[in-house]
């Protein structure tokens, strides 16, 4: 059963573009990273609040630093809301700093750049758990918990949930026996091990 809500959902995860046209953006805010998608989106004439994901050098999602600009053009002349503007820092559980402060120079350049050309995103965030307090100061005014909602990552946070499930079948295997897809987990001795359910 689905309940029915008001609150928006942010949709980080990427998606083939050819399944955009089946969305229902009323309550949705979509991360944009590509300009395949962008252009998908703009196709659609339709008003859809997005996030735009930048690449500050982890390299792995978003926007090249050099694409902006034609990023801009693009938006300037559609109907897609730019709601917030947002990275990943790469090195963020990392005591030694270096690294993350380049990150977020290169955002805050970025965001400049952003609010030049007339744009006003409303959230700006780069921090998964680890890095909530290394970018804890304007423009961030948002953070994307991960592990963090079960007490882990950062010192200074509490659960706010738990993971609970059961053992549904305990087997005996012997020494060499593997287990799971792959035959990920070879056993080093005789063992009991336990099959619980997380789909």
């Amino acid at each position: 059963i689905w309940e029915v809500t008001s609150r928006r959902v942010l949709l980080i995860g990427s998606m083939h573009p050819d399944n955009l046209k089946h969305l229902n953006y009323d309550l949705l805010v979509l991360m944009v990273q590509d300009t395949l998608t962008l252009k998908t989106l703009i196709n659609l004439n339709k008003i859809i609040k997005i996030l735009l994901k930048i690449d500050t050098g982890m390299h792995r999602q978003g926007f090249d630093l050099d694409e902006i600009p034609k990023v801009l053009k693009m938006l300037s002349g559609s109907k897609l809301i730019l709601e917030g503007v947002f990275s990943h820092l790469a090195d963020a559980d990392n005591p030694q700093d270096e690294f993350t402060k380049i990150q977020i120079e290169k955002f805050n350049e970025t965001v400049t750049k952003i609010k030049r050309e007339g744009f006003d995103p409303k959230y700006f965030h780069v921090s998964a758990t680890y890095g909530v307090e290394k970018a804890n100061i304007s423009p961030f005014n948002a953070v994307r918990l991960g592990l963090g909602l079960y007490g882990f990552g950062n010192r200074n946070l509490k659960p706010a949930l738990r993971l609970l499930s059961t053992i549904i079948k305990i087997h005996h295997i012997e020494k060499g026996e593997r287990v799971s897809y792959n035959l990920t987990f070879t056993a080093k001795e005789k063992m009991k091990i336990g099959v619980i359910p997380l789909g």
